[in-house]
C-alpha cells in the first residue's frame, strides 16, 4: 500500500478489510438432517464432477448462466460448523472455523474465530445483511437499508441492483469514523465445476461488484462466490481497489475455499 497521511490511513484502516466482508461469506450444509464438515461426507453428498479445476482468481470464461436461483437454496439458513481455508490475501495459509447460530428477531449470527461477526436475515425473501464487525480493524458497518446479499430469485441476464447507507462505527466505543453510500449489482454469471479442499462441487458462480462513496475515499469492490444448491457456499475470491484523497491507491485481494 503506498504511504498516506495520518487521516487518509487512519480511514481506510477501518474500511479496507471490512466492506467486503459480506462477499466472503460461507455456507455448508448435508443432505440430511445435521451439518458436516468433513470432507468424506461432502464428497459423497456433492453431485459427480470431474477433475477440472476452477481459478478463483479471474474470470477466464464467458458469462453464460440461464435459468433462475434461489436464495434460499444458495445461502441455506440453518445452525451450523464448518471451515474455510484461505488461499490469497493476509489469512493465506490458514485455516478458521465458522458457526453459524440463530439469533434474536429472525437474525442469523456468523461468527468466524477471532475474525469478523456477520448478521443477516430473510428480507423480502431473499437475504440481507444490516450489521458485520471486525476483531482484526475494531470496526463494526452499519448498512440502511440491509445489504441483499442475494435477492429472493436471481435471473440469468438479470441483474439485481440497488443501494444502501453505509456507517463505520468503532468496536469498543461506538463513535463513528466513517460514513457513506454503497451502490451494488448482483448477478448469476453461470454454472461451473470447482475443486476445494473439501471436495469438488458443481457450483454457480454470483458476482456482486460494489461502488462505495466514503467520507475522504472510494472503493470498487468485485466478489465472485461459488454456490452449491442446498449445501451454500463452497469458495469466494474478493478483488477490491481503494482512492484516497484522489491521490492514494492501493489493492486488495482475498479468497477462500471450503477446507476439509
Amino acid at each position: 500500500m503506498n504511504r498516506m497521511t495520518d487521516c487518509g490511513r487512519c480511514l481506510l484502516t477501518v474500511t479496507l478489510t471490512l466492506i467486503c466482508l459480506a462477499g466472503c461469506k460461507s455456507y455448508l450444509e448435508d443432505d440430511g438432517d445435521g451439518w458436516t464438515n468433513e470432507v468424506e461426507n461432502s464428497q459423497a453428498q456433492s453431485a459427480p464432477v470431474s477433475d477440472t479445476k476452477t481459478d478463483t482468481k479471474a474470470e477466464t470464461k464467458a458469462d453464460n448462466a440461464s435459468g433462475t436461483v434461489k436464495a434460499a437454496d444458495l445461502i441455506p439458513l440453518k445452525e451450523r460448523t464448518f471451515k474455510i481455508e484461505y488461499n490469497e490475501g493476509r489469512m493465506k495459509g490458514k485455516t478458521v472455523e465458522v458457526t453459524v447460530t440463530k439469533g434474536e428477531k429472525g437474525q442469523w449470527v456468523e461468527s468466524a474465530k477471532d475474525v469478523r461477526i456477520l448478521n443477516y436475515g430473510e428480507v423480502d425473501g431473499g437475504i440481507g445483511l444490516p450489521r458485520e464487525e471486525d476483531f482484526d480493524e475494531g470496526v463494526i458497518v452499519t448498512y440502511d437499508p440491509a445489504f441483499i446479499l442475494m435477492p429472493k430469485e436471481l435471473v440469468a441476464g438479470k441483474p439485481f441492483e440497488s443501494k444502501t447507507k453505509m456507517t463505520v462505527l468503532n468496536r469498543g466505543s461506538g463513535s463513528k469514523k466513517a460514513g457513506g453510500t454503497c451502490s451494488y449489482k448482483v448477478e448469476l454469471v453461470r454454472q461451473e465445476k470447482i475443486q476445494t479442499p473439501a471436495g469438488a462441487f458443481d457450483a454457480y458462480l454470483i458476482r456482486t461488484t460494489r461502488d462505495i462513496s466514503l467520507d475522504l475515499a472510494s472503493v470498487k469492490v468485485t466478489v465472485q462466490t461459488w454456490h452449491v444448491p442446498g449445501k451454500g457456499m463452497v469458495a469466494s475470491h474478493v478483488k477490491q481497489t481503494t482512492a484516497a484523497l484522489g491521490i492514494f491507491s492501493s489493492e486488495k485481494v482475498e479468497a477462500w475455499k471450503l477446507a476439509k
